[in-house]
């Protein structure tokens, strides 16, 4: 890994600099960075971004979402409407059963938000609570007739479940689901723009994951985290709930890497400074008192441990100390642009092909405007049951975008491609999302490949999500 700052770099003239190294640096350590945002004394002071991701479309931060759901919590506890001290059986009797046993009543509200239901994660993993379809009632059921092996309170272990049991609570107690609540009393208030939330079974925002919200809009709501939840003067977020969720609350020292064995609040982990928001495949929000700072990145990192710890060892050594020694401001936007696909175009070949997942695919080119449009029909899923075909865009020696129709959802992607032989290669860079998809379309067979492949099922139909909401 490079040093920790180039040698003749004077810091705090020379933001580009620092911030190209650690671009630079992320890109080494295998984080493949779409987004990075860094805000210090209240502004940006510098942006970077890797083209086809676009400050345009809102992008699914998975586990990030986790902590707006606590945020809506503590809003819900301010208004009286439930304690953090009631117990989730009190407060969703329909989730409680004859097998529903002593120590999972008396698991509270505050115990979920610090993953310290005293469930062990080998319970978390069994068949019936691991499912990935929308979780519903019989979820609820199935997880409080699981009765805890640990100790509430005191045993952590990374629990989705926990996290959607608040966000039904929430709509049931307040009248409002948490997306109501926090665009009307942070997301508003704050400017952010369009987002929108993945649902549960019932239509209600699933909590533990499934916000899509731009980087930007991360770096304003982190900002009004840094600065104790008041902006502009006005508080928006309660007292109690600021100082409770970014303290250690529980104990997490088993865990697999150093960043994430630091202890954990109310939805967010400790970090080896500050603390941070934390979403799967290197979604990071990290709050930083000590240089009055907030770094946002959005990441396609593999879930492996090292890799991860590595990424925020590359913001410890690289901008940690340039923001210890205060940045220029350079807010404009610096755009790196990934590779497009080698290969050429040929208008007069088409292909198609059937996928392992059972899709349909068929490529057209278009002589004109030299690119290819892919017709792809994906069979129907859990949460799609019919089957549904996309149209998308696919550059040559450039990015196409396209914004995909699915009923009232839709899934944004960004593409380039050529032939290569007698295969036609197509990157698909899903722009509402972290993933990146490589479809391979030859006589003898046709292929799809993710980087890293999403967390739901499904293939792409699985990346789809409801229209912003505005």
């Amino acid at each position: 890994m490079p040093p920790a700052l180039v040698s003749g770099l004077t810091v705090g003239t020379m933001t580009d600099g620092v911030l190209d190294l650690a671009a630079d640096v992320l890109e080494q350590a295998g984080a493949h960075p779409h987004r990075l945002v860094v805000r210090q004394h209240g502004q940006v002071v510098g942006r970077r971004r890797w083209a086809p991701w676009s400050p345009d479309v809102a992008s699914l931060v998975y586990s990030c979402s986790k902590t707006f759901t606590s945020a809506a919590v503590g809003i819900a506890v301010e208004r009286g409407a439930f304690g953090y001290d009631d117990t989730l059986a009190q407060l969703w009797p329909q989730a409680c059963t004859a097998n529903t046993g002593p120590i999972a009543r008396s698991i509270t509200v505050r115990n979920a938000l610090s993953m310290s239901t005293g469930h062990s994660a080998e319970q978390l993993l069994e068949p019936t609570l691991a499912s990935r379809r929308p979780p519903d009632l019989n979820t609820a059921q199935t997880l409080l007739a699981t009765e805890p092996d640990g100790r509430p309170g005191v045993d952590f272990a990374y629990n989705n479940l926990a996290t959607w049991m608040l966000s039904r609570i929430v709509a049931r107690h307040t009248g409002e689901d948490v997306d109501t609540i926090i665009s009307k009393e942070v997301l508003t208030p704050i400017g952010a723009g369009a987002h929108t939330w993945v649902r549960d079974a019932d239509g209600i925002p699933l909590g533990f994951s499934g916000l899509h919200i731009d980087a930007e809009d991360l770096s304003v709501f982190g900002q009004l985290l840094l600065d104790e939840g008041v902006h502009d003067g006005t508080r928006l977020l309660p007292e109690e709930w600021i100082a409770q969720h970014r303290v250690r609350q529980v104990d997490c020292a088993h865990d697999t890497s150093p960043e994430w064995e630091m202890g954990y609040g109310w939805q967010t982990w400790m970090s080896s400074h500050g603390y941070r928001l934390d979403g799967a495949f290197g979604q990071y929000v990290l709050i930083i008192p000590e240089v009055d700072a907030v770094i946002v990145m959005t990441n396609d990192a593999n879930e492996d441990p090292d890799d991860k710890q590595a990424i925020l060892q590359a913001v410890w050594d690289h901008l940690l100390p340039a923001l210890a020694d205060g940045f220029q401001p350079q807010p404009e936007e610096v755009v790196r642009t990934l590779p497009t696909v080698p290969g050429v175009f040929d208008s007069t070949r088409s292909v198609q092909g059937i996928a392992s997942d059972g899709s349909h695919i068929v490529v057209s080119p278009h002589r004109a405007s030299r690119n290819w449009t892919i017709s792809w029909r994906s069979p129907g899923t859990f949460s799609h049951t019919t089957d549904e075909t996309l149209e998308i865009a696919v550059g040559h020696e450039e990015w196409r975008a396209s914004h995909c129709q699915v009923g009232d959802d839709a899934i944004d992607i960004a593409a380039s491609g050529g032939w290569q032989g007698e295969t036609f290669v197509a990157r698909l860079c899903v722009v509402s999302t972290p993933h990146t998809l490589t479809l391979r379309m030859a006589p003898e067979a046709t292929t799809t490949e993710w980087d890293n492949e999403p967390l739901n099922p499904g293939g792409l139909l699985a990346l789809v999500y409801p229209e912003p909401r505005r």
